[in-house]
């Protein structure tokens, strides 16, 4: 806290943020549940760009001025963002850490993982740092998210029947150390599965490697086929996935938050790789038994 002309202000808490549209949706909805639990108090979101590859933020049109800060940390020689090793070793490295371990326990740097501890904001406090991914999913929260990017004219029932989407990164089909892969044949069986089932007159594939789309799903589409590449943004795939009829999502953030969105909007042909069942779990609680897990 400081004084103001003869009063006590009570400094911003700045919500620092990495990574893409997923992880931004996870500070994002932090800070919608902040605004509500502290109406009184003044957040802004930090967008770093600093990540394996550079990030910029995606969400920012529907924030204020006064919500947004952006950090341009990336740097390709160090895409972590951590520091060069010359300038974090040795009596630099101790110092930084005793620091961190001040702001810490003081309070004025909130750095847990818990939703409990995460909430918990003192009037000095300035600085949340964590993993916002494990915080449960609030109803109010998400309702002040999804009211700005989805229309009511977009959730209407009978809208998009008939239709498929598919979220294929072929990084997700990879053995990558910080993600689990999805076998291609399983998620090319449920693929197959749905359009045997049900009468879809359209398929739709957002991917990173349109290249790849018709050899990897091959005789398994049968129907109009439309593949978006990069061009489309990533916020214009999340609407077009949560808007549809059918949804078969991978391994990444993205289409867990499409999960998300489609099961609080009554959408209930979403079809999710099993092994990110207990995060959903978390997330929604005994919700995300209307979400199919597929091997």
């Amino acid at each position: 806290m400081f004084r103001l002309g003869g009063t006590w202000v009570k400094p911003i808490v700045q919500i620092h943020c990495w990574g893409g549209l997923g992880s931004q949706f996870h500070a994002w909805h932090l800070l919608e549940l902040l605004k509500l639990r502290h109406p009184r108090r003044k957040f802004q979101l930090v967008f770093h760009t600093a990540g394996f590859t550079k990030r910029l933020p995606e969400i920012e049109e529907f924030l204020s001025l006064n919500e947004i800060r952006k950090i341009n940390d990336y740097h390709p020689k160090n895409p972590s963002g951590k520091g060069l090793r010359s300038n974090n070793s040795g009596p630099t490295k101790k110092i930084k850490s005793w620091v961190k371990f001040f702001l810490s326990q003081t309070g004025i740097e909130n750095n847990q993982e818990s939703l409990e501890s995460l909430i918990r904001i003192y009037p000095w406090t300035r600085i949340i740092r964590g993993h916002y991914s494990r915080i449960s999913i609030n109803d109010a929260a998400l309702m002040r998210i999804s009211s700005k990017i989805f229309s009511p004219m977009e959730n209407q029932p009978g809208k998009n029947l008939g239709t498929l989407v598919v979220h294929l990164r072929l990084g997700d089909l990879r053995d990558l150390a910080h993600k689990a892969p999805i076998h291609a044949d399983s998620l090319r069986q449920v693929v197959s599965e749905i359009l045997v089932d049900v009468k879809i007159q359209q398929t739709v594939v957002h991917s990173d490697s349109p290249e790849i789309v018709r050899t990897f799903l091959g005789s398994s589409v049968r129907t109009k086929l439309m593949i978006r590449d990069l061009s489309v943004t990533s916020l214009s795939a999340l609407v077009e996935m949560v808007d549809a009829e059918y949804f078969v999502g991978t391994s990444s953030k993205l289409s867990l938050w499409t999960s998300i969105f489609r099961l609080k909007l009554g959408k209930v042909n979403t079809y999710i790789p099993r092994h990110l069942s207990p995060a959903l779990f978390d997330l929604l609680g005994q919700e995300a038994k209307g979400i199919h897990f597929y091997d």
